[in-house]
């Protein structure tokens, strides 16, 4: 596929982009895109977002791409859905490295009709099984180790309510929930690892973003999962009462690393800090259904038609370098693992006054602060140096 030529200089610009990201430590890569929302099975909005995703896969040598829900838009014909679902993973090349996030348009029950809604175990088939090298829990969650990387992707279900049945109770549109296995899954055996952690969801754990609707029943047992993982601590919870009944009791005996939380659903852009750890969402890839902050009138042929993140890891931080409407991102995390022996060195840099003595010295470019990469590519950077030098003013 190739890119179109509207999208093709902000490609190039992007790609420039994430090679500086490169150049000063980052050492993982993967794209994320969300919330396609596509309501035909020859629509072109979304389409020009997986070229583009293609195209810098290519180019960076860069072979998965996460996604986070909402592939369609709901239909009274349960054979149409399907047929968009499917739509959508064939426009991949390699859909073995295409991993799938759960959202809440996609299983059809909008319409609470039994008859019109794709089970768990059709939805499993559907869009599930083409990956690979991926664990599974007891339902449409599961994680992917990247051990080069040593970088552990959770995807979530945040749409876990109990199977379909002619009663429809509950209907994933509408019903957000982690369930009883799966926040014990994620305790127990998704963060039983050393690697870093970034996990995704479609929908938010936390109500204080732009364009949140409803709250994720006992997401505040995931979060306090999360917090006792990265503060090395236990945790206990339980609801008795309902049919989202859970237990959960963990006890960690080290801090381990989460690099941040990827989401989807609200259709806006956000960065919110949830103890030490960023939440951070992607607006809608579809211009058609960008509201509030992320709205762009006119986008349709445009660069704004599309919307994508390349998130990049680095030793204590994270970038999201976009590629369509909006802007570059960027935030931190609190690294508690042991970085690797064999974790690649950088050149130490130094800075010289009028007489060629030591004002600043930078021993490993790690430990650089990237405070804003410009449109332009340019680099603003900072780090300390000695002030007993007459010179320093002059920096």
């Amino acid at each position: 596929m190739t890119v179109p030529n509207f999208l093709r200089e902000n490609t190039e610009l992007k790609l420039k982009k994430l090679n500086k990201v490169d150049e000063f430590g980052a050492y993982f890569s993967i794209p994320f895109v969300t919330d396609v929302h596509n309501a035909e099975t020859t629509t072109y909005k979304w389409l020009n977002s997986i070229k583009v995703i293609e195209e810098v896969n290519k180019r960076k040598n860069i072979n998965y791409i996460l996604t986070g829900g909402d592939y369609i838009n709901n239909h009274e014909n349960k054979e149409e859905v399907i047929k968009r679902l499917k739509n959508f993973k064939d426009r991949f090349e390699d859909r073995s490295n295409l991993f799938i996030t759960l959202g809440n348009h996609d299983d059809n029950s909008n319409y609470k009709d039994f008859s019109k809604v794709i089970t768990h175990e059709e939805m499993k088939k559907l869009m599930f099984s083409d990956m690979q090298d991926v664990t599974f829990g007891n339902g449409l969650y599961y994680y992917k180790d990247f051990h080069n990387y040593k970088i552990r992707l959770i995807v979530l279900n945040s749409e876990d309510i109990p199977e379909y049945d002619i009663s429809m109770k509950y209907k994933g549109q509408w019903d957000y929930a982690f369930s009883n296995d799966q926040l014990n899954w994620v305790a127990h055996t998704a963060l039983n690892t050393d690697y870093k952690i970034i996990f995704c969801s479609h929908t938010p754990m936390l109500q204080n973003v732009e364009g949140f609707d409803l709250a994720i029943r006992n997401s505040e047992a995931m979060l306090g999962i999360m917090k006792a993982y990265t503060t090395g601590t236990s945790y206990s919870s339980s609801n008795n009462t309902g049919d989202f009944k859970y237990n959960v009791s963990v006890d960690y005996n080290k801090k381990g690393t989460i690099v941040c939380c990827l989401f989807g659903h609200v259709h806006a852009d956000n960065i919110v800090y949830k103890d030490n750890i960023a939440h951070i969402s992607t607006t809608c890839s579809n211009c058609s259904y960008r509201y509030g902050s992320s709205r762009v009138e006119n986008a349709t042929g445009t660069v704004n038609e599309i919307a994508l993140d390349f998130l990049t890891v680095r030793n204590n931080m994270g970038f999201l370098t976009r590629f369509g409407a909006g802007s570059d991102r960027s935030f931190t995390y609190v690294n508690n693992t042991k970085e690797s022996k064999k974790e690649k060195s950088y050149p130490g840099i130094k800075l010289l006054g009028e007489n060629k003595k030591i004002i600043a010295l930078l021993q490993n470019l790690k430990d650089l602060s990237i405070e804003s990469i410009l449109e332009s590519g340019d680099k603003t950077l900072s780090f300390s140096y000695a002030k007993e030098d007459k010179f320093y003013e002059n920096i």
